[in-house]
């Protein structure tokens, strides 16, 4: 399950690559920590000493976004620059030198840089212009300029993008969402993973088939994945354990739905495992699990979205009068407003000392998940099949949580307060500690 990172309480970005061993995050302040594996030096402090707490990256004060990969990270600058330290066999830092680097370099040419990623061993960014500019390894087409050229030690421009608006690399391949809503991969195609109906590799970009309303994209090891403007999410390439998260694992050449993900605001997609954040503040992630990157607090694979427990957001003012700063279910009913699972009474009302029903409260946590279909009905005499809350019992009891309160019968009439209802919900959701 999630810990915190030691002495990081105002981070503001974070970067770890799908083949990154170490992590990187921007502070409020502009300066960057990274902690982790550190053999070529990509912690950027001037070492090669691994750290199991975040190390000051020397020299930087002003980034705006970082990238970390398996052996090398990045940062963008307030100034447009950008700057590279760790590994360079492949010219990956983009100094015009194949000369590893234990501290940040500047990478030649780029003043207008607004975003960055960092792959295997190559490395891109998004300019002002909307134009992408990469550099390093192209064994696999990863620059996108259709040169036959191995690497690159300085950038170069991504052959027919010119409305970028954001960026991401897996281990030999790039993706970028476009301001149309679509978006375009290139470089390594082995799993599926440029999303265009082929295996085959790509020096210049090609279009993910069936994307038109994309706001985001995260390349992941051998996979890709695209947030919506919807909210949904599409996943495409590997699917090993599950990792597109469509409830199979068998490939995809082209995108698939993400099962039962609504209200995505950030998506990640990593080695082989893949998560979102919600507007509700919750996480969900899927995929492989053997060292507990789902975040359940077990190790079980899971091929759909899991709630990861204890991550939540905090919530702003929910703007009810009758529910004051220092009520012990204040917070409660900030996340439920925010999750968009109630709106309250009345305007400006919560009533939080009415009764919940039990009909209610069902349909609570029935939307809470998301609002899956149960497989099946439930066997409740006091539950019509017409109410309004049918579909949410049925998926209570096939969720295991309520088997009702004697056989046969639900009882859909008791209630809870509503002060009470906010409080389960949110501790059951987000792993809030009981006061």
């Amino acid at each position: 399950m999630p810990v915190a990172v030691s002495g990081i309480s105002n981070a503001v970005a974070i970067g770890s690559a799908s083949s990154s061993q170490s992590t990187c995050a921007v502070l409020a302040t502009g300066a960057v920590r990274c902690w982790g594996r550190n053999n070529d030096g990509q912690l950027g402090n001037n070492t090669t000493t691994d750290s199991l707490v975040p190390v000051s990256v020397t020299g930087i004060a002003t980034a705006t976004a970082v990238a970390a990969s398996q052996s090398h990270a990045c940062v963008t600058l307030t100034n447009g620059g950008a700057r590279c330290w760790g590994r360079n066999n492949y010219g990956q830092l983009g100094n015009n030198t194949t000369t590893d680097s234990l501290v940040p370099v500047s990478v030649t040419g780029i003043s207008t840089a607004n975003g960055i990623s960092a792959g295997g061993a190559h490395t891109c960014t998004t300019l002002t212009d909307k134009s992408v500019r990469c550099w390093g390894s192209n064994f696999w087409g990863e620059l996108g300029n259709g040169s036959s050229d191995i690497t690159s030690k300085v950038p170069v421009q991504v052959s027919g993008i010119a409305t970028a608006t954001t960026i991401s690399s897996g281990f030999a391949h790039s993706c970028a969402t476009l301001t149309a809503g679509g978006v375009r991969c290139w470089g390594i195609n082995f799993e599926g993973e440029l999303g265009n109906g082929t295996t085959t590799n790509a020096s210049t970009p090609v279009n993910v088939t069936g994307i038109a309303t994309a706001t985001g994209v995260s390349g992941g090891y051998q996979h890709s994945c695209a947030r919506l403007a919807d909210g949904g999410a599409r996943c495409w390439g590997h699917n090993y354990a599950g990792l597109l998260g469509n409830g199979t694992t068998a490939d995809a050449t082209t995108p698939v739905a993400v099962s039962s993900l609504t209200n995505v605001t950030k998506l990640s997609a990593g080695q082989n495992h893949t998560c979102a954040l919600l507007s509700s503040g919750q996480a969900r992630c899927w995929g492989y699990n053997a060292s507990g990157q789902l975040g359940t607090g077990t190790s079980a694979n899971s091929s759909v979205p899991v709630v990861v427990v204890g991550v939540c957001e905090a919530a702003p003012d929910p703007g009810f009068s009758d529910v004051s700063p220092g009520a012990y279910y204040y917070d409660s009913v900030a996340w439920l407003v925010r999750a968009g699972i109630t709106s309250g009474t009345s305007p400006g009302h919560y009533s939080p000392s009415d009764g919940v029903s039990r009909a209610q409260m069902a349909v609570f946590l029935w939307r809470n998940a998301g609002e899956p279909v149960p497989a099946g009905p439930h066997n409740f005499t006091d539950v019509p099949t017409n109410s309004y809350y049918n579909s949410a019992v049925a998926w209570l009891v096939e969720s295991g949580i309520t088997g009702g309160t004697s056989p046969g019968k639900y009882s859909p009439n008791a209630t809870v307060t509503r002060a009470q209802m906010a409080v389960f919900l949110h501790r059951n959701t987000c792993g809030v500690a009981s006061s």
